[in-house]
């Protein structure tokens, strides 16, 4: 009989062990998750904005379309000679602002 309670108290240790060892893996991952700087860009689209790129260059127009990875269209961009429209790689974008540069 003492034998069978030893057995079921350490079988409840185990179980408390492992379901704490399942909050600290989630609450790691909750951690790790990456959160989206930003958020509005449906406020943003079809409007003027400034996009300011990771490599310095400033870029100003339209926005036409975008994604889930936050690459952009823009159209009408201001010193482009190439076409009418720049895509812009959401891994490459530092800031994004609605309006005219003013101060950048």
């Amino acid at each position: 009989m003492k034998s069978k309670n030893n057995s079921m108290e350490e079988s409840k240790g185990q179980n408390n062990y492992t379901k704490s060892k399942n909050n600290s893996l989630e609450d790691s991952q909750q951690k790790n998750q990456k959160t989206p700087i930003f958020v509005n860009l449906v406020k943003m689209k079809d409007k003027n904005v400034t996009v300011v790129l990771t490599n310095g260059c400033v870029v100003y127009g339209r926005l036409v379309a975008y994604d889930e990875s936050l690459n952009m269209t823009i159209e009408k961009a201001s010193e482009w000679e190439y076409g009418k429209s720049v895509v812009c790689l959401g891994r490459c974008l530092s800031m994004i602002c609605l309006g005219e540069k003013s101060v950048l």
